[in-house]
């Protein structure tokens, strides 16, 4: 039976040194991904409790004609495709204009003051 030949030195240390540095790459990728899960779920909490603000103000603003005032997310927020700088689009549900259009106009001005004064100028409202 013939022994394993022994590996040469020079080729123990290039694996050696390989070895590490995949290990370390590794560790380098593993930290950085659990750092932009964080930072993505983070984004994703803080953008979904601005909605729940907006819907808040949305409902009392309508609360006294309507029953079933929503806010929803839709765009690429809605479907995961969003980047951190991405806009973030809302619809207000559960509203008409058929009984009286310039009461609603008059409304959605309100909900636009009252929005844009919640947040101080920090968001755009279209």
């Amino acid at each position: 039976m013939q022994h394993p030949q022994p590996l040469d030195l020079t080729v123990q240390k290039q694996y050696d040194w390989e070895h590490f540095l995949y290990e370390t790459l590794s560790r380098e990728i593993l930290a950085e991904s659990n750092r932009i899960i964080a930072e993505v779920n983070q984004i994703s909490l803080y953008r979904l409790d601005l909605k729940d603000q907006i819907e808040y103000i949305a409902i009392e603003t309508f609360s006294s004609r309507y029953d079933n005032v929503e806010a929803h997310i839709y765009g690429s927020v809605a479907t995961g495709l969003a980047l951190p700088e991405s806009d973030m689009d809302i619809v207000i549900t559960g509203v008409s204009n058929e009984s009286n259009p310039i009461l609603h106009k008059s409304d959605l001005a309100q909900l636009y003051n009252q929005i844009t004064q919640k947040f101080g100028g920090k968001l755009i409202v279209k």
